[in-house]
């Protein structure tokens, strides 16, 4: 239950381990902060906007007769809780419901949880540290030494470092700059243009990396990427990358080798 004496964004939780956790001022900061920064991503579930069409639309492009099916069979005629009710006959307007119901939920977090006045600049910014990745890399055959990470157990590399030994294959890509939105803007299909530094060595032993927020994006497009800056430098989650170019990754444990491979496919590990 939430606490009776206290309202809106300054409000808790009951006596449980959250109901702590509420409670703490920093972890509040960081359930804002993190909330504002996915806001691109929460929208794209109920309307199209920089990331692409709406979620909702792409589920029902590939499985709207499956829905209708499913709900005729086991039809969901009311829907209740604490801020909306309805009825729904059809399955169109349940699927105009849940639109509705996901838009005004986000507005109704976006005006109640989070402060009017809060800062997201001033959050606290998160840090993990980092290991060198003494894993061995093969890149399309061939043994390739990065200045990578491991960062709680995923492999971190620059961009510009894959970006050079993609460049040539079928699935390279440019590392170029959006200026009006001035951004990280990743070209598919181009070859990249070195700038000096790629592949260069790096520095030995464990260090604190700092969580990158800054947006990115694919072919002019919006896309989510988990990076962290170390010494003044980004590195980008290894599948992220390859996931986002469908490139081929596999790890042997044996020998410890991280395997890439553009003449494959990315599958899920």
């Amino acid at each position: 239950m939430f606490n009776q004496d206290m309202d809106g964004p300054n409000a808790t939780i009951g006596p449980s381990w959250i109901g702590h956790l509420t409670r703490c001022p920093e972890f509040r900061t960081l359930v804002y902060t993190r909330y504002l920064e996915l806001q691109d991503q929460i929208v794209n579930l109920y309307k199209a906007n920089d990331l692409g069409d709406a979620r909702i639309d792409v589920l029902l492009k590939e499985y709207d007769n499956s829905f209708s099916r499913d709900l005729k069979r086991w039809p969901i005629s009311v829907y209740r809780n604490d801020l909306y009710r309805t009825t729904e006959t059809t399955f169109a307007e349940s699927v105009t419901f849940l639109r509705s119901f996901l838009e005004k939920r986000n507005q109704w977090l976006l005006a109640n949880m989070i402060p009017k006045d809060f800062d997201s600049t001033s959050a606290p910014a998160v840090t993990k540290a980092a290991d060198p990745t003494n894993a061995t890399v093969i890149v399309n055959g061939k043994r390739i030494a990065f200045d990578a990470y491991n960062i709680e157990g995923n492999n971190y590399f620059k961009l510009r470092d894959l970006a050079m030994v993609f460049s040539g294959s079928g699935k390279q890509f440019e590392v170029d700059w959006k200026e009006d939105v001035r951004a990280i803007n990743l070209v598919s299909g181009r070859r990249y243009t070195p700038v000096g530094g790629e592949l260069a060595k790096g520095a030995k032993g464990k260090v604190q990396s700092t969580l990158w927020t800054s947006a990115i994006y694919k072919d002019n497009a919006k896309v989510s990427l988990t990076a962290y800056n170390i010494r003044g430098n980004n590195y980008f989650k290894l599948r992220d990358v390859t996931k986002l170019f469908n490139i081929g990754v596999g790890w042997e444990p044996h020998t410890k080798t991280i395997e890439l491979d553009t003449a494959l496919s990315y599958q899920e590990p």
